[in-house]
């Protein structure tokens, strides 16, 4: 950990036309912009020898516009993207409040890593 990027952005192959990028002005840098882009974004945990803090596996289904209208992803995006959620999530345990764990988590929860949750 730290020596690569926690965040990943999974993007199907036919639409990787449609990712758009902005650019942040003061850093004259480009990011892809997650709002209206056909893109799932997931943000590895952070693991250490004493903590796992939480990752993050989501993506954006629709959004308002410049003119304030909802605007819906299209559906191939969401159908494929709901495949990739819902394949992800089976292999997952609820912990009851608030979070889902891998196997590796649990083994190393029960090994005494603590699992920060933000």
């Amino acid at each position: 950990m730290g020596s690569e990027p926690l965040g990943i952005f999974l993007v199907k192959k036919s639409h990787l036309q449609k990712v758009k990028f902005r650019k942040l002005e003061n850093l004259n840098v480009f990011v892809i912009d997650t709002l209206t882009s056909p893109v799932i974004e997931y943000s590895r945990c952070f693991v250490s020898d004493e903590i796992i803090r939480r990752g993050r596996f989501y993506f954006i289904k629709s959004y308002i516009d410049e003119e304030g209208g909802v605007v819906t992803k299209d559906a191939e995006f969401l159908s494929w993207a709901d495949r990739i959620y819902r394949r992800s999530k089976a292999d997952l345990e609820y912990d009851g409040k608030s979070a889902y764990y891998g196997s590796n988590t649990l083994s190393d929860i029960r090994d005494g890593v603590k699992p920060v949750v933000m």
